[in-house]
């Protein structure tokens, strides 16, 4: 049964909800007139049962019961009465000719908060009642102040929640440290950069993670002048992942304090410089093979041009895979189109991706992803024509430019590149791939974006039949037409 609603009860002006539980009318009657004159709101029952079902549908301050009743006596009334959990507290007071040692202690034990002798005199009736009121109005107060924390406490449950999903959400990899050094909390950014998880990391020592084993020193002086209160910026360290790749990170901390001035912890973000440093290497490298080809550009010009030949055939291939990069396989698709157009021959497109490519990243890491694209990507040149035009478009995904090649052929191509790719022993796992073609047969058609756009819709059309498998566009229609008549 739900709790009846407590605000009907004490009034500002100190009336209190009395009940009185009494089977012998004439005491009921005097009881009730001396509680009335004391200006309080009386009800009366005939029976514990009566007086039980009254206190479960209206709130009362306090329950004055005779002991002995039929059926529910005044103990059992008062247990029920303290096994009402909800709501506001009821004092309850037994009204007795009993006095018993054991029987006072039976009645505490039941609930009973005070004790009244038969016949009842009214001055210690109200003095009774006073105390009722005072330790009723310092329940109300509990009840309140508990009310309070219960809400303050949601509040601080739920600004910590919003401030942990923040927090793992940044893109940038942040960490916090205790005054002790130990880490305490680790978003996924940083999880990516440093290739560990936040269960791996958690309560170790900064210093053991930021730094590798010749450079503790200067974690240790990054930690402990960051607890001392100071804001660092951006301190670069080279630092290897369990995997030995080098990671070059800027290390920045500000420390956290209490209302009271008092450092509690530090938050520590890094940014990841690997691309930026390893471009610079790059460029550095090419700028050395550039001034040492300046210098032997005296020595003769077909060497020159030999070296220009390198630096646009790397401006044109993916770094990855050596495949034709993306830019270098737009370039070549309207050349091609043109020229089909213009002879009036086929031109055929296939789209590949990689099935589960990001759970297998997942699983294995995202060096071992690298090495499967490599090994695909080499797996796809080895079984395509001289003629044909392969390049990796991005991510997992990879383009076949096939010339002279119509709907069939191009079906059966990407079929045994399919079939290549699925019978391959892999190191790890099984790996599959899904297929999309499109072939130009109305010249007056396409742009390039049109012939993608299709080939695109056809490699999604593999994907969501179940992959490993190839769908050409121009069958695309009967595929939807049978879902729809199905």
């Amino acid at each position: 049964m739900a709790p009846p609603d407590d605000s009907s009860r004490r009034t500002a002006g100190g009336r209190l909800r009395i009940l009185i539980a009494e089977d012998d009318p004439v005491s009921a009657l005097v009881l009730r007139r001396v509680l009335e004159d004391l200006l309080h709101d009386v009800d009366h029952a005939a029976s514990g049962h009566e007086a039980w079902k009254l206190a479960q549908t209206s709130p009362y301050d306090v329950i004055v019961s005779d002991w002995m009743m039929p059926g529910v006596d005044g103990l059992e009334l008062c247990r029920l009465t303290r096994s009402r959990l909800e709501g506001a507290y009821t004092y309850f007071i037994l009204l007795s000719s009993k006095s018993e040692r054991e029987a006072r202690i039976e009645a505490v034990a039941a609930g009973v908060d005070d004790f009244l002798a038969k016949p009842v005199d009214t001055a210690e009736l109200e003095a009774r009642l006073t105390t009722a009121r005072r330790i009723l109005n310092m329940q109300d107060e509990l009840r309140t102040r508990s009310a309070k924390l219960s809400q303050t406490t949601g509040y601080l449950e739920t600004a910590n929640r919003r401030f942990s999903d923040l927090f793992m959400g940044l893109p940038v990899p942040s960490i916090t440290f205790d005054t002790e050094g130990r880490i305490a909390e680790w978003n996924r950014a940083a999880q990516s950069l440093f290739d560990l998880d936040a269960d791996e990391v958690w309560q170790r020592q900064a210093v053991e993670v930021f730094a590798d084993p010749d450079d503790l020193e200067w974690a240790e002086s990054l930690v402990q002048r960051s607890i001392g209160g100071q804001c660092i910026e951006n301190e670069e360290r080279t630092v290897h992942r369990p995997d030995g790749s080098p990671r070059y990170v800027l290390y920045s901390t500000f420390p956290l304090k209490n209302n009271a001035g008092r450092i509690i912890g530090v938050v520590c973000t890094c940014s990841d410089l690997t691309a930026q440093r390893n471009l610079e290497k790059q460029l550095a490298e090419q700028l050395r093979v550039a001034n040492n080809l300046n210098e032997a550009l005296e020595a003769g010009k077909e060497e020159l041009a030999l070296a220009n030949a390198r630096l646009a055939e790397l401006a044109t291939t993916d770094g990855l895979t050596g495949l034709k990069n993306h830019r270098t396989f737009i370039e070549a698709l309207e050349p091609s189109l043109a020229y089909a157009k213009r002879h009036r021959e086929p031109l055929s497109l296939v789209l590949c991706d990689i099935d589960h490519f990001k759970h297998f990243n997942d699983a294995f890491g995202h060096p071992a992803g690298d090495a499967l694209l490599r090994e695909f990507a080499a797996l796809l040149s080895c079984h395509s024509r001289t003629e044909d035009l392969v390049a990796r478009c991005g991510g997992e995904e990879f383009a076949i430019l096939l010339r002279n090649c119509g709907r069939e052929n191009a079906i059966g191509v990407a079929e045994k590149l399919r079939a290549v790719i699925a019978d391959h022993e892999w190191d790890l796992r099984k790996i599959t791939a899904s297929f999309g073609v499109q072939t130009l047969v109305d010249f007056e058609v396409p742009s390039i974006e049109a012939i993608v756009e299709s080939a695109d819709r056809a490699l999604y059309a593999s994907k969501q039949a179940g992959r490993n498998r190839v769908t050409h566009a121009a069958d695309l229609h009967s595929v939807e037409a049978g879902k729809k008549a199905a």
